[in-house]
This record gives C-alpha cells, sequence and structure tokens, in this order.
C-alpha cells in the first residue's frame, strides 16, 4: 500500500545469554548484531518503512536488553556476557522464560507504538542447548504460537547456531522433541543456520527489508 503512512519492520534479536554461551559465541554474537545494526542504519534511508531493532536477553529468565527503538537513534549496543550465579557457575538457558516474555511483547503496541506494524524479523542466537523440560518447553512454545503476531506470515522466525552442542535429556524421545521443538520455532528449516552462514542470513534479511512494500496492518491491535 502506498499511501505515504509510515509503518514499522520489526527485528527482535534474542540472545541465549547462559553459561555455556560463554567465550567465542557470545563473542561472535556481539559481531553478528553489530554487522546486522550497520546493515539496517545502512538502508533505512531508502527504505519503504521505518526499521526498528530490539534486543531481549536470556538465560534462567528474559528481560530487554534494549526495546524496539529505530535504528538510526541507536548510538551504542550493550554488552552481551555471560550470566552466572552466586555459586559461579553459569546460569542455565530457560527457553520457556524468553517464550513467555516474548509473547507478552509480541503486539503491535510495544513493537511500534503507535504505527502500524508491517513485518518482523525474530532471530535467535543459541548454542541450542535448553535445559527445560521437554513439557514445559513444548507448552510454552505452544502457547506462543497461538500469538497472532508471532505466528503471522508477515513475521519470519530464525535460529543462529552460535556453535553445535548435543541436546541433553535422559531419553532419545526427550533429544528428538527438543530437535522437533526447535525447528517449529523457526519459520522452516531453512531459517536455523550456523554462524559462519550468518552473512548470507544478514543479506537476504537486509534485501527483503530494502525492497518490501507497505501494506494494510495484517496484524491484531493489542
Amino acid at each position: 500500500m502506498k499511501d505515504g503512512t509510515i509503518r514499522d519492520d520489526v527485528i527482535i534479536v534474542l540472545v541465549d545469554l547462559s553459561g555455556s554461551m560463554a567465550g567465542t559465541a557470545l563473542s561472535m554474537v556481539g559481531v553478528h548484531i553489530s554487522e546486522l545494526l550497520s546493515e539496517l542504519q545502512s538502508i533505512q534511508d531508502n527504505a519503504n518503512n521505518s526499521i526498528r531493532l530490539g534486543i531481549l536477553g536470556f538465560h534462567e529468565t528474559a528481560f530487554w536488553m534494549m526495546g524496539p527503538k529505530q535504528v538510526n537513534q541507536i548510538l551504542d549496543l550493550p554488552q552481551f556476557r555471560p550470566a552466572y550465579g552466586d555459586d559461579q557457575l553459569g546460569k542455565k538457558s530457560n527457553y520457556a522464560e524468553m517464550f513467555k516474555k516474548l509473547n507478552e511483547c509480541m503486539t503491535e503496541r510495544f513493537l511500534c507504538e503507535t504505527r502500524a506494524l508491517n513485518s518482523v524479523h525474530l532471530l535467535l542466537f543459541t548454542d541450542s542447548v535448553p535445559t527445560d523440560s521437554r513439557a514445559v518447553f513444548m507448552e510454552t512454545l505452544r502457547n506462543i504460537k497461538k500469538n497472532p503476531v508471532f505466528s503471522n506470515s508477515r513475521t519470519k522466525r530464525y535460529i543462529v547456531r552460535e556453535r553445535t552442542r548435543e541436546i541433553r535429556f535422559s531419553g532419545m524421545e526427550d533429544y528428538l522433541d527438543m530437535e522437533v521443538c526447535l525447528k517449529r520455532f523457526a519459520s522452516n528449516e531453512q531459517n536455523i543456520v550456523s554462524s559462519e552462514e550468518f552473512p548470507a542470513l544478514l543479506g537476504n534479511i537486509v534485501g527483503e527489508l530494502g525492497t518490501i512494500e507497505k501494506i494494510d496492518s495484517v496484524f491484531n491491535k493489542n
């Protein structure tokens, strides 16, 4: 729709800050998100819509490190550091808490305030080692998939695996179900990429945002 109305294309980055991400994995997350911001800022002037970027961190809890913000207003990014408890052990990776927080915030009003939402891209940076029980993981994933913004065709979901680790659960059924659930989080299996494949993914996202046209909002106002 070319009516001159400004709409928002929103990118939400989900960052696993659990202890297992310490070292190279989180260092690469910082590099990737810096590259993402730089590319988004470079296309903003010629993009059809306003581009907003938000960062949600999680370990045993989930919290906004930076709420959705117009990319040309972002001067600095937060630091990405692994979380440790009082016992100096790395905190666990609780996907359920991340899903819950994300579910609460997947509304037009939160993502773009007074404007209409045009598209959403969710990028989950993780080493894919959730520590939730299978039942809790599946329940919270089912709940968020009922969210009209999360599950809308204008919302793309990606997983960037900063390194590959085996998912450790007591039985093979847990392992297989968790892999299936991670694939269900992404829009499709091709949207699960390795750290080395991130530049190509970034190019695809930036290319899409640079050419996507405005439409009447297909999201529910919440």
